[in-house]
């Protein structure tokens, strides 16, 4: 997770620098800015990194904080922690071989069996539970 941390914000921070540069470059020379650009363009680019860099810090948090355990998982979202009981699954999808999708109704939560040291555990820790609640 420290080396997406990293790589991600230092793109990001390429991208933002690399427009907010170029224009200011032009503009604090008082001369007309180039290449197609203007501040309300490089601010929406800067926000857009911005609001990237956030969402993919809160990814990261997201994945460390959540838990899988005998009594369900639980992951944190912005309206506190949801959880779901092993109980109340009632359907897990696979998503491109590298997630899951844990349904309790209209309940989901998504695991991300890669972004942990050991996938391999996380997915045999999931299967297994679930095989002990539905018995």
């Amino acid at each position: 997770m420290v080396f997406v941390a990293t790589a991600g914000t230092a793109a990001l921070g390429f991208i933002g620098w690399a427009t907010t540069s170029q224009v200011y470059r032009e503009w604090s020379r008082n001369r007309p800015i180039s290449g197609g650009w203007n501040w309300p363009t490089v601010i929406a680019v800067d926000l857009a990194c911005f609001v990237a860099a956030v969402a993919m810090y809160w990814r990261i948090y997201a994945d460390a904080k959540t838990t899988i355990d005998a009594s369900g998982v639980a992951r944190p979202s912005l309206r506190g922690v949801r959880r779901i009981a092993w109980s109340d699954v009632t359907e897990v999808k696979v998503v491109g071989g590298v997630g899951f999708h844990i349904y309790a109704g209209t309940d989901k939560i998504v695991v991300s069996p890669y972004a942990y040291r050991q996938p391999d555990h996380v997915i045999e820790t999931i299967g297994r539970y679930l095989s002990s609640a539905r018995k």
